[in-house]
């Protein structure tokens, strides 16, 4: 299944990065092992809530989840962006 539609990120990879040894506690940490970053964010909290069930996440660890705001989305995706891309 997709967890991040923007940049293709699905269940599989973040199994597959653990298999090769990365433990990835944010999703930040899981976008950078991919060479990949965020675009819109509706992904992060999917993201980290599949490596906290995997027990990599940061509240295995007992910290606090991060929040979407942590992330910024880059320029390209921002709202603003498209709708100005959009007027002629």
């Amino acid at each position: 299944m997709y967890l991040c539609v923007c940049q293709a990120i699905r269940e599989a990879n973040i199994d597959e990065a653990a298999a090769a040894g990365l433990r990835p506690r944010r999703a930040r940490e899981l976008f950078l092992a991919l060479g990949k970053r965020p675009q819109c964010g509706v992904c992060l909290r999917h993201i980290q809530d599949r490596l906290n069930r995997m027990g990599h996440g940061e509240a295995a660890a007992g910290r606090a989840q991060p929040t979407a705001t942590e992330l910024p989305a880059t320029p390209a995706c921002a709202p603003d962006a498209a709708r100005e891309e959009q007027q002629p």
